[in-house]
């Protein structure tokens, strides 16, 4: 019990506000650091009605060369931030040396109701 406590005051952003800006500039930080160029970025709250807990949807999608995805899906899955790869999808372009594309679904929890821990 205590350390689930700790989990929700400690690891969890505690609302929809903070998991989408920490989400956002955590992705950003991590696709600029890795040569990965964003094109889309989305985000969607759910809840169901009896849980303390939220999630936050992300969807995003990435170009550049392999092994930076391959970089920035290892930082994003061993980082600090409780964000989850739900999906990836990886396809190269239709010209040849075409950068790859990167279409990942992701997402993190937050605390939906401040009584909840």
């Amino acid at each position: 019990d205590a350390a689930l406590k700790a989990f929700y005051q400690d690891v969890l952003p505690t609302g929809f506000a903070q998991a989408r800006q920490s989400t956002y500039l955590r992705l950003s930080q991590l696709a600029d650091q890795h040569n990965l160029q964003q094109s889309r970025r989305s985000t969607e709250p759910e809840q169901d009605a009896d849980s303390v807990l939220a999630r936050l949807r992300i969807t995003m999608s990435l170009q550049g060369n392999y092994e930076d995805i391959r970089h920035f899906i290892y930082q994003v899955e061993s980082g600090d931030d409780f964000i989850v790869i739900d999906s990836v999808a990886l396809r190269q372009g239709v010209e040849p040396g075409s950068p790859l594309t990167l279409d990942l679904n992701l997402s993190t929890y937050y605390r939906a109701r401040p009584d909840g821990a």
